[in-house]
């Protein structure tokens, strides 16, 4: 099994147990949605709360383990892909949607990384009763934009022509 594979079911167990610990912790109504100055100005109800988060993992994560087959689908010309008709071409093609779907696993690795820490902040907010700590949230949103950054240059230096 792929490394990137393994940290998605990993993170996705912590997801889990995240949720089982700090799922009595919580108040019955909870700040799901922060503003600028991180005081709340949306709540939810804890059941709504984690039924929207898990959807929402169940979503991210189909689409990340998913997206080979996904674009497998579609008509080459509907797929945004640096040079596709090279990488498409039939003896590619396979190899091509190969790592495809290892690109979004570690796009997925990345997004669980986010994701678990952010609902962390918010069960701090919400267990504290105080505002969302702005400065945690600028950092992982930061180091997210940089994973990003080299995520799409490493996809596209993958997906550059070296030959043709």
């Amino acid at each position: 099994m792929r490394l990137s594979r393994v940290i998605i079911i990993v993170l996705i167990l912590l997801f889990a147990a995240h949720c089982v610990y700090y799922y009595p912790l919580l108040p019955e109504t909870l700040a799901s949605h922060f503003g600028p100055g991180g005081e709340p100005n949306g709540w939810m109800t804890k059941q709504h709360y984690f039924i929207f988060e898990v959807g929402l993992v169940i979503l991210l994560m189909i689409t990340s383990l998913m997206m080979p087959k996904i674009v497998g689908i579609f008509p080459v010309k509907w797929i945004n892909l640096p040079n596709r008709d090279y990488w498409f071409s039939g003896e590619r093609r396979h190899e091509t949607l190969t790592n495809i779907g290892v690109f979004h696993e570690w796009f997925g690795v990345g997004l669980m990384v986010l994701f678990v820490s952010v609902n962390q902040l918010v069960f701090n907010a919400n267990i504290t009763k105080q505002p969302l700590s702005s400065k945690p949230m600028w950092t992982l949103l930061t180091a997210f934009f940089v994973f990003v950054a080299f995520w799409l240059i490493a996809f596209y230096r993958k997906f550059r022509i070296t030959e043709y």
